[in-house]
């Protein structure tokens, strides 16, 4: 009867044992569990924080880059007006010019077309006094008035 009881109180004794690394199980594993709950928290935030980070400068680049944008096409509307400015300036310069080069065309035509009249004109009267020396000298008929 006393290995009985021996054995009863080794077996107890066993059972309480277990009792015991079971609730220390447990509460390791609750403390693990906390543990790890807070590091994912924590990198939790850590990304949210990284994010926040992330997401300024992102939005400091894209503002930027919109400034940058507007600058060029700024520049760019300038350049545009400028060269139409200056297309401008040179298509009424040329058809100025045309326009001067025509006339002094068509007056060189009209002081062409008079200077031949007025060698017409000359040569007529170069006849005209070739033939009145003709009539003064002698040729037959005496004098015309």
């Amino acid at each position: 009867a006393v290995v009985s009881t021996q054995s009863t109180g080794a077996h107890e004794a066993l059972i309480e044992q277990s009792k015991n690394d079971q609730m220390k199980f447990d509460k390791d594993l609750g403390e693990v569990h906390l543990q790890r709950e807070a590091e994912v928290e924590a990198a939790r935030e850590e990304g949210r924080v990284r994010l926040a980070e992330l997401t300024e400068q992102h939005n400091q680049l894209v503002s930027s880059l919109r400034k940058e944008l507007s600058e060029v096409r700024t520049t760019l509307e300038y350049r545009e007006n400028e060269h139409t400015d200056l297309t401008t300036k040179m298509r009424e310069e040329f058809e100025g010019r045309y326009a001067t080069l025509q006339r002094s065309i068509a007056n060189n035509h009209n002081v062409d077309m008079y200077m031949r009249k007025l060698a017409a004109q000359r040569l007529e009267h170069r006849r005209e006094m070739e033939n009145l020396r003709q009539q003064y000298q002698g040729g037959g008929q005496g004098r015309p008035y």
